[in-house]
């Protein structure tokens, strides 16, 4: 590729030949170059994507232990309420069922169901205590 200098005279062809030459040699212009630069584009935001997800569950990924808590106080706190009834009973035997069953899911390192387990049996006791108190 031939520069001219600013000082140097250049005819118009040749000017012309050089804006051609520059114009082929940018890479933004070339019509693979696009489509390699799109691809890699994709391929960017997809391993953008691919990251955020393994961030995103390493997060959900780890043990319940609030929910756990939160459901072995409910349990204890149905427990210490007298006068139950046989619904009452039943919904704090379910929800001692599922807190054992969220335990073992625990152990199993599926954290998941623990946790959707741990809040169905923190509901249950729930219920049970509000069974109690009714009388019921």
């Amino acid at each position: 590729m031939v520069l001219f200098l600013p000082w140097e005279e250049a005819s118009r062809a040749d000017m012309m030949v050089h804006r051609y030459i520059r114009r082929q040699l940018r890479p933004s212009h070339h019509p693979l170059t696009k489509r390699l630069e799109r691809l890699m584009m994709q391929g960017m935001r997809q391993g953008l994507f691919i990251i955020m997800m393994f961030v995103l569950t390493a997060c959900a990924t780890s043990p319940p232990v609030q929910e756990m808590a939160a459901a072995r106080s409910a349990i204890s706190i149905a427990k210490a309420i007298p006068h139950g009834g046989s619904e009452s009973i039943a919904s704090l035997k379910s929800a001692e069922q599922a807190l054992a069953e969220a335990a073992r899911s625990i152990d199993e390192e599926h954290y998941g169901r623990a946790r959707r387990l741990a809040v169905k049996a923190r509901q249950k006791a729930q219920m049970a205590a509000k069974l109690k108190q009714k009388g019921q």
